[in-house]
């Protein structure tokens, strides 16, 4: 409980994730999670599942679990969290509409660069996808206006031979995300920051930005994905 407190008062955020973790709690998750070798099973019961999963992703169903979520977190925060983001990034006309019913400030459930996830499975070739405000500004209509979509994760699965690949990949993003004039939101799994080469990207992406925005003549601001949805209503 006190490093929770201590986060909270540094500055950062506490949003829910689920309550279980599970791949289809409140939809399905797109098709670069589902072509990731270890969610085969997964692929295989969304595709045989399709119409049960459907109903079970009705308004009143993900309106009762993330009120169970939510309650959950507000008696260790103190109070109610005011996003979320979903398991493996499942999502569901169901879940969108839930969210803004129970009052949401927003959700970061959706990625603006899948090229990450084609690194995943060794996929080196695969070409950065363009990031602009009309893609950013799509997926925000389709979850009632609350979407922030995070840009990309740039060090789940991140080997050594894949470092520099990853670097770059980051380097188009934040670029055009700048371009664009929308939040750059890269996400991090713990494992990967801690065991492997997460934290070693994350310190050079950030001296990225620095570098970035002094080049441009701009000030690098890092922000709350509450501040940002308030900057964005």
């Amino acid at each position: 409980m006190s490093l929770i407190q201590s986060a909270q008062a540094a500055g950062h955020e506490f949003a829910q994730h689920g309550l279980s973790h599970n791949r289809f709690e409140l939809g399905v998750p797109p098709d670069m999670v589902l072509d990731l070798p270890h969610e085969a099973e997964n692929k295989r019961y969304a595709r045989e599942n399709a119409a049960e999963l459907a109903e079970e992703h009705s308004l009143e169903n993900c309106r009762r679990k993330l009120r169970q979520g939510r309650e959950i977190l507000e008696r260790v925060l103190g109070a109610p969290p005011r996003g979320f983001r979903s398991p493996a990034l499942q999502e569901s006309p169901g879940m969108f509409a839930a969210l803004a019913a129970e009052g949401y400030l927003y959700d970061s459930s959706n990625c603006l660069q899948e090229t990450g996830w084609d690194y995943i499975v060794g996929n080196m070739q695969s070409q950065p996808r363009e990031i602009n405000r009309a893609g950013w500004q799509k997926l925000r209509d389709k979850a009632h206006g609350l979407m922030l979509p995070l840009t990309c994760d740039y060090t789940w699965f991140l080997s050594a031979d894949k470092y520099q690949a990853a670097v770059e990949l980051a380097r188009h993003d934040l670029r055009q995300c700048m371009k664009a004039e929308i939040p750059f939101v890269p996400l991090c799994h713990v494992n990967p920051v801690f065991a492997g080469e997460g934290m070693r990207l994350l310190e050079e992406l950030f001296d990225m930005a620095q570098e970035e925005c002094t080049r441009q003549g701009r000030q690098l601001q890092f922000a709350t994905m509450t501040d940002i949805a308030f900057e964005t209503i």
